[in-house]
């Protein structure tokens, strides 16, 4: 079967969920642009299956979840996210100003001790398009019925 019209339907669903998790990471202001400059939305057709997905940075799952306490997440990052965002330090109850690599450790610190809370950008945006559900539905129904006329006009 070809699923012509399930399949234009598709597209305009990935491209509209493209733009709505765009949306939910410009309106969450995260810094580099790394997770907006990455989205891309892919539709992979297999023999007994049609997925629709998108193709985010790897940290696109702590944004969504969040990130338990633990272990200390990457230095290096925060350090790029720093430089990016940028964040300026302030002066501790001493007047010290730590160097942004003592900003790094600390924000990293507080990260491995108390986590960070999930966004649910994703989530967010699957919301914002959860009407597309209805036109997926009736592109299949359109794309059964085509097929089955199709089959009956061949047997009769």
């Amino acid at each position: 079967m070809e699923w012509k019209n399930l399949m234009e339907v598709l597209t305009s669903y990935a491209q509209s969920l493209e733009e709505a998790y765009r949306g939910q990471v410009l309106d969450n202001s995260y810094a580099s642009g790394r997770l907006f400059d990455s989205v891309r939305s892919i539709i992979q057709v297999d023999e007994s299956y049609i997925e629709v997905f998108l193709n985010l940075e790897d940290y696109w799952k702590y944004l969504e979840d969040g990130r338990a306490p633990g272990r200390f997440p990457p230095v290096d990052r925060i350090r790029e996210w720093i430089r990016v965002k940028p964040i300026v330090p302030y002066p501790d109850s001493r007047g010290r100003v730590p160097s942004p690599d003592q900003l790094a450790f600390l924000i990293g610190r507080s990260i491995a001790e108390n986590g960070i809370e999930g966004k649910h950008l994703l989530e967010n945006a699957m919301d914002e398009t959860s009407d597309w559900m209805t036109l997926i539905d009736e592109a299949i129904e359109m794309d059964v019925r085509e097929e089955i006329d199709e089959i009956l006009s061949l047997i009769l």
